[in-house]
């Protein structure tokens, strides 16, 4: 069937009549248009439904991951381009003790040299401190388990900056979890998006909420957009973020790197925040905070007499002394020992006897 056209006898003077042909096309592209916007709408709904649903579980299940890296990191920071903080940190641990040592290494500061060491062994929790480069590490307080634990190292390991790919606050140590846990928290959209670790999800939200000065568990993130990779369980690849302390407020940047993506869990290797603050009436301040990763799965983990004062020469608490662990082979060729010592003098014996 084809379009019937009458022209009348009149110059310029031209009548289209649509066949049932043309009728049947316009409606074919209308539903066709529908349904493209319906499917459009249905995708960006289901990444949503997708966030909601599985981040939190993944991010669950990655933080038990995360909790066994061990290794280093150098922090560095710059504040109106000027140098600033310069530190390294490196910690290891085992089922039952943890050890965490930091050092100062910027040469503008007068601290430069100084080092700390936390650490928690089987029977009691102990600092370390060196001024220098050229002094020695000297204990600073001593904490027997029979008497609890010493809260000043207790408090340094819970407030030491954890180390992973769902971080998006390493001032506050603020997770993805925390985020999306606030009542205030409501996703605008979500969209799929490439970024430099593959293809990923861009999360815009709002989490706007009034300030409440002294509040322990006050969320400072106000809104954003965070850019995430479901491949890798919903892991940061970057972030804007806008944050609102009392009367300041932090706009801030991050940029995310992974150090194997093929990898079944994300290990992070850089980790660069740019933030502008705005306190009153005051300039905007620029910093700049890297962080760079050593960290990995360590098999077998450390053993006990790491985490001990010995570990650094110097002597164990009084009555101590003689509790130095043994690695189980030790134990072994002892035992072994004695098994064939007592054969022999069995031998020896039966000898003698016979006679």
């Amino acid at each position: 069937m084809v379009f019937r056209m009458a022209v009348s006898s009149e110059p310029g003077s031209h009548l289209c009549e649509p066949s049932s042909s043309r009728l049947s096309s316009v409606l074919i592209f209308t539903a066709l248009a529908l349904v493209a916007a319906a499917n459009g709408q249905t995708t960006e709904t289901n990444w949503e439904q997708r966030f909601r649903k599985e981040a939190p579980a993944r991010w669950d299940e990655y933080r038990l991951f995360a909790q066994q890296l061990q290794g280093s990191k150098i922090i560095r920071a710059e504040s109106d381009g000027k140098p600033g903080v310069h530190t390294h940190l490196q910690w290891k641990a085992n089922s039952d003790c943890r050890l965490l040592e930091t050092e100062v290494l910027d040469n503008l500061r007068s601290n430069r040299g100084q080092k700390t060491v936390f650490g928690v062994g089987r029977r009691y929790s102990f600092p370390l401190q060196r001024r220098d480069p050229a002094s020695v590490l000297v204990i600073t307080s001593l904490r027997m388990f029979d008497y609890g634990h010493d809260a000043g190292v207790d408090s340094e390991f819970s407030a030491s900056p954890n180390n992973n790919c769902i971080l998006v606050d390493p001032y506050n140590n603020w997770f993805l979890t925390d985020l999306v846990a606030q009542s205030t928290f409501r996703v605008i959209r979500a969209t799929p998006v490439e970024s430099n670790g593959g293809p990923s999800v861009q999360i815009d939200f709002d989490n706007s909420h009034s300030f409440v000065k002294g509040a322990k568990d006050y969320y400072p993130i106000q809104a954003g957009t965070l850019v995430l990779d479901p491949a890798h369980y919903w892991s940061v690849r970057s972030a804007r973020l806008t944050s609102l302390h009392g009367n300041m407020k932090v706009n801030s940047t991050i940029e995310m790197e992974i150090r194997d993506l093929s990898a079944k869990f994300p290990v992070p290797k850089r980790y660069v925040e740019k933030r502008e603050i705005q306190s009153g009436e005051e300039p905007v301040r620029k910093e700049t905070w890297v962080r760079e990763f050593e960290l990995a799965e360590v098999s077998p983990l450390p053993p006990d007499n790491e985490f001990t004062l010995s570990a650094f020469g110097l002597p164990e608490p009084l009555g101590l002394e003689s509790r130095r662990s043994y690695p189980w082979y030790v134990w072994l060729a002892l035992g072994t020992a004695a098994v064939l010592l007592v054969g022999v003098l069995i031998g020896w014996f039966k000898r003698r006897m016979s006679r």
